[in-house]
């Protein structure tokens, strides 16, 4: 904290000593009244003003959201300062009146990040949260009924006669039990569902843990037989599971089954090249015929068109950013990048070129953020744009 406060107050200091320096110039240029004021100049002078204020002043989360907030007000004093230092050799600026013209958005700036450390009231943000109208998950019983998990998920498995199963709208927990009624349930398989815009956490009876992500589905025993622990998924979760060296568990996901003793990894199956990435301990991945041993920090993926699988070393925890609320790609192509944004927005892709699915890019940044500052920073980089439409993202050269 004290490091951010450090840096708060260098940028108050730095735009009030620009500020100075803007006003002494422009009392300097006095004697020149002769010269007279470029109206043309002054327009464009004023613009840039107003373009570097309103960034600053509206970017009211920069600070608190790791870099972005120190490296948007770098870039905006850099072109800010690059440009009047071209100008300086033709601005003849006569009139003591046009100093307000300049100090008044700068020293406004400066309030702001005063503001900011001594906050007195509530500022609005620049982009309003995302209004989803997001569905609950759902629990799908052996039975095939169906329950939603909202705030009285608790009271729905209780009316159940469920005593083993503690719910709520984002969270599930089998405590693991040797009672009758526990052991009555072995073999009967239940099923989560997540929707867009959506995470949940699920604790095993065995005590694993399983975050999913949205639009995932996991199927699961109620309570594990005698020989194996087997899940089922359908989308992207991660899994901390526990040790029992006489119970394997078991992944299955899109027809690659991952064999563990005790470890975590995440796994992204979505589509047919489900992606392995292991974070500590070791695995085993079978497909068909195939077999390979991951150790802590390779992915793997599943190529069908070569039947065989790619192994790579990664920054394993990198890819398990989704559970903290973060959307992390590195090196993606921007097909991936939409598809994923697609499900935790609920909103449909359309492109006017398809080649356009094969750039890649680099994108690290929170969740909960409006999908339009994603596809902004994406945009900056000049290969490609966006246009939203009733729910569709079009994209285009």
């Amino acid at each position: 904290m004290r490091e951010e406060e450090g840096s708060m107050d260098f940028e108050v200091k730095k735009i009030i000593d620009i500020a100075k320096k803007i006003a002494k110039s422009i009392i300097d240029t006095e004697e020149k009244k002769k010269s007279g004021w470029d109206s043309k100049v002054q327009s464009g002078y004023e613009d840039e003003i107003k373009e570097l204020s309103d960034r600053i002043l509206f970017e009211t989360k920069g600070w608190e959201e790791q870099k972005e907030g120190r490296a948007l007000t770098s870039k905006a004093w850099k072109l800010f300062e690059k440009r009047t230092n071209n100008r300086s050799g033709r601005l003849r600026i006569t009139r003591i009146k046009y100093a307000a013209l300049f100090l008044l958005p700068l020293t406004t700036a400066a309030l702001y990040f005063f503001l900011h450390k001594y906050p007195l009231i509530e500022r609005p943000a620049q982009f309003p949260p995302v209004a989803l109208e997001i569905p609950n998950p759902e629990l799908i019983l052996e039975n095939g009924e169906r329950l939603s998990l909202d705030e009285n998920a608790q009271k729905k498995i209780k009316e159940l006669g469920k005593k083993n199963v503690i719910a709520s709208e984002n969270t599930i927990t089998y405590l693991q039990s040797e009672s009758s009624s526990a052991l009555q349930e072995k073999g009967r398989y239940n099923t989560l569902v997540i929707p867009h815009g959506n995470c949940f956490h699920l604790t095993l009876s065995d005590g694993s843990s399983v975050w999913l992500n949205a639009g995932s589905t996991l199927r699961y025993p109620v309570y594990f037989n005698e020989k194996e622990r087997r899940v089922e998924i359908t989308g992207e979760a991660y899994f901390e599971v526990s040790k029992n060296a006489e119970k394997t568990f078991i992944v299955s996901a899109n027809g690659t089954d991952i064999r563990v003793l005790g470890t975590s990894f995440n796994v992204s199956a979505y589509g047919e090249h489900p992606v392995t990435t292991l974070v500590e301990g070791r695995i085993q991945l079978i497909h068909a015929s195939v077999t390979e041993n991951l150790n802590p920090g390779q992915q793997a993926v599943w190529l069908p068109e070569e039947n065989n699988f790619r192994i790579q070393k990664v920054d394993a925890r990198k890819f398990t950013l989704w559970k903290e609320g973060i959307f992390y790609f590195e090196n993606a192509s921007l097909e991936s990048i939409l598809e994923d944004m697609a499900r935790w927005y609920n909103v449909k892709i359309s492109y006017t070129d398809e080649k356009l699915k094969n750039l890649r890019f680099n994108v690290e940044i929170k969740r909960h953020k409006e999908i339009k500052i994603i596809l902004k920073k994406i945009e900056e980089t000049q290969k490609v744009k966006f246009h939203m439409d009733k729910g569709v993202i079009n994209v285009y050269k």
